[in-house]
């Protein structure tokens, strides 16, 4: 999800469901601030810690109310207007494009480790 969001430059929406998408989603929405992650929609805790006291509650009515919220949030200016989704997209633009360090440094581990 986060290399989608980050290469169209385009506010994602997270629902983890298992594994590492609770990870994923808490840091893109939290840490990164550029995604929206659906918090009352599950049934479980997940992580905790960057819930703010927010609980899953997994009931029809709060799912509907908090995807209608999330939703225009993200169609408004406010996922138009993330400045850090932004950057971020070019910053990871200028390493891969041209002679960015990315691809240099992808080239070099290809040319050390891949055989022709």
């Amino acid at each position: 999800m986060e290399i989608v969001i980050l290469l169209t430059d385009l506010s994602g929406i997270a629902w983890p469901l298992s594994a590492d998408q609770h990870v994923n989603a808490a840091y893109t929405s939290s840490m990164l601030n550029i995604a929206y992650k659906l918090f009352k929609t599950r049934r479980e805790p997940g992580i905790l810690l960057l819930h703010w006291g927010i609980k899953p509650q997994g009931i029809i009515e709060t799912v509907e109310k908090e995807i209608r919220t999330v939703l225009e949030n993200a169609w408004g200016s406010d996922g138009v207007q993330k400045e850090n989704l932004h950057v971020l997209t070019k910053k990871i633009n200028k390493a891969w494009n041209g002679n960015g360090g990315a691809r240099i440094e992808s080239r070099k581990f290809l040319k050390r480790f891949v055989p022709n």
